[in-house]
């Protein structure tokens, strides 16, 4: 499914250089959106203040970006970022169970870990720190990114 696959093992570098490229996709991703929309309550200020009714600093405190969208479009972008967000989170978590695996750990186990709080924090970071097994596994053989 679009790059996911639960199956290999992957090692500290590919863990971490997936988490670092993650989190900039989901800036890149909410950043723009946040600067662009304004929800329904700003704009109105907005109007307010145009026809007089409202105090400049009101308007400069509510206000969270800089051009008004339609409601249609913020429901059409929320959309698209929830899916953005949905598809790297199961990406990311693919490669959180594969680096499991390459601890010798198996996918149910490190399910069950993720989903508890404070503990799943713990296991990403010993998931990043702990050296890998160097010999294959039952999980299959580390797959290495071949030097150029």
């Amino acid at each position: 499914m679009l790059g996911i696959t639960f199956k290999g093992r992957c090692d500290r570098k590919m863990y971490w250089a997936i988490i670092v490229l993650s989190n900039i996709i989901l800036i890149l991703t909410y950043v723009p959106i946040q600067i662009f929309s304004l929800s329904k309550e700003v704009r109105h200020n907005m109007q307010q203040f145009q026809q007089g009714n409202v105090q400049s600093k009101e308007v400069e405190q509510k206000s969270t970006g800089v051009f008004a969208l339609t409601e249609k479009q913020n429901k059409v972008i929320a959309f698209i970022q929830t899916a953005i967000t949905i598809y790297v989170i199961v990406f990311c978590f693919s490669y959180f169970v594969k680096r499991g695996h390459d601890l010798g750990v198996s996918g149910l186990v490190t399910l069950i870990l993720f989903l508890l709080p404070i503990i799943n924090f713990l296991l990403m970071l010993y998931y990043g720190l702990a050296p890998g097994e160097k010999e294959s596994n039952k999980y299959g053989a580390l797959n290495k990114i071949p030097k150029t």
